[in-house]
């Protein structure tokens, strides 16, 4: 039996120009053409200039007239016009436009001559040069926004800064050890961080009536909100409880066992909570970070800049709130000492040579000045420093070696990047400079002023000739490459303002829009008419992926839900997880897709509006033409697309509102359905016989980790649904 064959994907080619004429071909993907007699929405193929018209069904003979036909012009990707001038840098008589999204031109392959081939072998090396540089004023234009910044009021800017010279900070020894069994009540502490604030507790028995009304969400009653139910139903005597709110509600038992608070609160290790050795649950009096206490290590060698983003994407374990109320993080900088850093916590405030900046103060940016170094001088350096010279060459080359060697620029990399101290910078050692990130952004914030190699004159590439000795033909060719491409003098006459020296200040691309990004920014720019990078449709559905595991969900509910499920598989049930940890954007995506296929119309669906540095939604939903116009139909086809991939099974929650975003909740199903015939141990160790859904959602209730019904039912289904408040 043969296997079928693989149906064609491309364009459909019509007899006529209308949807309803019938198909006489296919034109694949990438196929190139030029097309006649063009109306609004059709036009006829004029010529095929790359590839083959396909048949509409496989086997078949391809239908003559298909090379005449007719194609609809918004599913044409527009093809590349011819350039007016090769070879040269052009300047527009007026400035171009360009808006965020549009394509501007094709990454390069680059071939070293070591692997050069008479074609360039696609995606073997494939590189865009982008260059930032600046004239003599840029020093003046700093200066000028520091001193604007220095204004503001102190640590409100977005960009965190810890200077060249900072300490960081390691906890205090503990004060005190508790035994492994100490009855214990958790405080309000944030739950994140790897200290969590407590009290020594007694157990006492309560009347319910006493204890006010009860939050499913803090677990505490409203008349002791420090006090921690423990779960136990307690009748007339202390002796008679139950885990089993039906039976307690059967019997009428009216009290509660209490955890109450004894004592001062004090900090002990989160992870003692959880588990704790022989020795016992090292506790401290007052918060274990302090700005006096020890330091972790020597000074920063290099400034750290990170946004609040980056911040609060540190795991848990690595990000704390103190007694005051102080964010405090643990990160890494880089050591004086070549190749080592040092790892400790810094606080938002109070800490010497760390706080909040405004990009305009420019953190983390330094100046080096090279002056007059020339190639001849950099090519010395590297015959000096490795060793190449006889001994009565060396005298000649030293003096402009030691030019290079004594530069602020050299002499700032050769501290850290020179491991081997050999006087040397290897390919290995830039190659491992370049992929340490700490190493990388100190490099990238380096402002360098040298000349440009797109200036200057032949004089400093002569000056090389009675170096290169035998190679002295390869020489003269690459001389007569490099003076093709030096463009300074032809360019700056014909630009305002372009600094008429090449002897310029550089600033790395990527470092300057890490410093001046702005999110939200991006986002209302996204908003303008044209401004969205892609209209609405399937692809959406492979961007801001959401996770199945448990490992990402945010602690407390990670440790409930990961109990849980391992009891469920300890009593024979299969636990299939679908979504633990969903992005915002996400979120976004999936629930005005559902809207727009409900009947919303798509000039309805609101902005998606970034929070705490999250990255914006460049969405069409309108799927608007070059003239702003919308295409209704096609809009809705993208948000049915969109809405069949995600293929959500119950109710979405809008973005920033669901516990998914926050990584508490999880959706799940189980076999047998619902465990039903299974027995499962709660929270407190009791077996517990799953007859029912309720039966399930009770014990999942004693792990802190509610179904979408726990607490009642609701207007829309979402049967797969936990969560740390059941919504």
């Amino acid at each position: 039996m043969s296997d079928a064959a693989a149906p064609i994907i491309g364009l459909n080619i019509r007899k006529e120009a209308n949807g309803k004429s019938a198909r006489i071909g296919l034109l694949p993907r990438g196929a190139r053409i030029t097309v006649k007699n063009r109306g609004e929405k059709w036009a006829q193929i004029d010529r095929i200039l790359e590839g083959q018209i396909a048949p509409v069904r496989p086997g078949e003979a391809v239908d003559p007239a298909a090379a005449q036909g007719w194609v609809f012009l918004s599913e044409l990707d527009p093809g590349p016009k011819a350039p007016l001038t090769l070879d040269q840098v052009v300047i527009p008589e007026k400035p171009i436009p360009v808006s965020a999204g549009a394509l501007l031109g094709h990454v390069g392959e680059y071939q070293q001559y070591v692997d050069a081939q008479p074609r360039a072998k696609r995606g073997w090396r494939q590189m865009v040069h982008i260059e930032t540089f600046a004239g003599n004023d840029l020093p003046v234009f700093v200066k000028t926004a520091r001193k604007y910044a220095s204004l503001l009021p102190p640590n409100t800017g977005s960009m965190f800064l810890i200077d060249k010279g900072a300490k960081l900070k390691l906890p205090v020894a503990h004060d005190t050890t508790w035994p492994a069994d100490t009855r214990l009540v958790q405080g309000k502490d944030g739950a994140i961080g790897p200290w969590a604030k407590i009290q020594k507790a007694g157990l006492v028995v309560m009347d319910r009536e006493a204890l006010g009304a009860y939050s499913s969400k803090s677990k505490r009653y409203a008349k002791a909100p420090d006090a921690e139910w423990t779960g136990w139903f307690v009748g007339p005597a202390d002796t008679d409880r139950t885990l089993d709110e039906k039976l307690a509600k059967k019997l009428n038992y009216k009290r509660r066992e209490m955890r109450m608070p004894q004592g001062d609160a004090v900090w002990v290790e989160r992870a003692a909570l959880v588990s704790c050795g022989a020795d016992g649950m090292k506790v401290w009096k007052k918060f274990p970070l302090r700005l006096d206490g020890p330091d972790a290590g020597g000074e920063a060698a290099f400034a750290r800049v990170m946004t609040r983003a980056e911040l609060e994407k540190n795991p848990p374990a690595d990000r704390v709130v103190d007694a005051d109320g102080k964010p405090w993080w643990r990160v890494s900088v880089r050591s004086q000492n070549a190749g080592k850093i040092h790892v400790g916590w810094v606080c938002e405030s109070g800490m010497p040579k760390v706080g909040w900046q405004s990009p305009w103060a420019w953190p983390g940016f330094d100046w080096v000045e090279e002056g007059q170094i020339q190639p001849v001088d950099m090519l010395s350096a590297s015959l000096v420093n490795m060793g190449a010279l006889r001994a009565d060459e060396v005298t000649d080359y030293k003096m402009r070696a030691d030019k290079v060697d004594k530069s602020a620029l050299v002499k700032k990399l050769y501290e850290q990047l020179d491991t081997d101290k050999s006087g040397y910078l290897s390919k290995a050692e830039l190659r491992t400079a370049m992929e340490q990130p700490l190493m990388a952004q100190a490099m990238s914030r380096m402002i360098a002023k040298y000349e440009s190699e797109w200036g200057g004159s032949d004089a400093k590439w002569d000056a090389l000739d009675p170096l290169m000795l035998g190679g002295q033909p390869e020489w003269s060719a690459e001389k007569l490459r490099i003076k093709h491409l030096r463009w300074w003098d032809k360019v700056q006459p014909k630009v305002p303002g372009f600094p008429v020296s090449p002897e310029v200040y550089h600033i790395h691309p990527i470092a300057l829009l890490n410093n001046f990004y702005s999110p939200l920014g991006e986002a209302n720019a996204a908003a303008t008419d044209g401004g969205a990078t892609s209209k609405s449709g399937k692809h959406w559905h492979g961007r801001f992926l959401q996770s199945a595991k448990v490992a990402d969900l945010k602690s407390p509910f990670r440790e409930g839900a990961s109990s849980f499920i391992a009891a469920m598989k300890a009593g024979g049930i299969d636990v299939i997880i679908n979504t633990t940890l969903r992005p915002p954007q996400r979120s976004y995506l999936m629930y005005y897709a559902r809207e727009v296929v409900q009947g919303l119309a798509p000039g309805k669906v609101p902005k998606f509006v970034p929070q705490n540095g999250d990255e914006p939604v460049n969405i069409d939903w309108e799927h608007l033409d070059a003239n702003g116009k919308p295409d209704l139909d096609a809009a809705k086809k993208g948000a049915r697309a969109m809405d069949q991939a995600y293929a959500a099974a119950g109710a979405i929650g809008k973005p920033y509102s669901s516990n998914h975003n926050g990584g508490e909740a999880i959706d799940m199903k189980f076999d047998p359905p619902w465990g039903i015939g299974k027995t499962v141990k709660n929270a407190s160790g009791v077996s517990v016989a799953i007859t029912s859904k309720r039966d399930l959602q009770e014990v999942g209730a004693t792990y802190k980790v509610y179904h979408w019904t726990y607490h009642g039912p609701k207007n829309k289904v979402d049967e797969p649904h936990w969560s740390k408040t059941g919504n």
